[in-house]
């Protein structure tokens, strides 16, 4: 199967040709969403055509593995929200941290690994904020300024962790609460509902 590169600036104009290459513009959703997916990974704006994204993303995968197909590198960027940068680095407590890069181009705070951040949800450490050890930030978290989240922290949910707080050993954080200015949490403590540490 190939995909032609077309010139058009209306997104409907652009999924009829390319449906129509695929089955004859019969219209058949899961080859529509299939197309969809190949022209987002070229990047080709979708900026009018109604579509659901899980869909789409539910049919290319199954066609891929239909197909003994592996992912391609462009997929996994376009799959990951954020990368690290190599080329920009610090050492901190002993640990190198990397700079964090956002898919908008923005930079973001330091981790010292992929483990630290997930790449799932809306979670994002920001500033100079760092993340290390075998701390995990996930969910709809902000950690940003000054934070530092290390040892066998967790932050998730609805958390925020600012300023210049501190939070690490196995301390949990999470719910809607927020741990900012000077406040350290640490040893096995919880911090959750919508409590406000300073």
């Amino acid at each position: 199967m190939s995909i032609q590169y077309v010139n058009r600036s209306n997104d409907e104009e652009i999924i009829d040709i390319a449906r129509s290459i695929m089955d004859n513009g019969t219209g058949e959703t899961k080859n529509e969403h299939i197309l969809i997916k190949l022209l987002q990974i070229r990047n080709t704006p979708m900026l009018n055509y109604k579509f659901e994204q899980e869909r789409v993303d539910f049919h290319y995968k199954n066609w891929r593995n239909l197909n003994n197909e592996t992912e391609t590198e462009t997929e996994k960027f376009n799959r990951k929200k954020y990368s690290l940068l190599e080329t920009e680095t610090k050492n901190f407590n002993g640990r190198t941290l990397k700079r964090i890069i956002y898919n908008d181009g923005k930079t973001g705070g330091w981790l010292e690994s992929y483990d630290n951040l997930s790449q799932d949800g809306d979670c994002k450490v920001l500033d100079e904020a760092k993340v290390y050890d075998n701390a995990k930030v996930y969910g709809n978290v902000k950690v940003y300024g000054y934070a530092i989240v290390y040892g066998n922290a967790e932050v998730y949910e609805n958390a925020k962790v600012f300023g210049n707080a501190r939070v690490h050993g196995n301390a949990i954080v999470y719910g809607n609460a927020e741990v900012y200015e000077n406040a350290k949490i640490f040893d096995y403590a919880r911090v959750h509902g919508n409590a406000k540490i300073k």
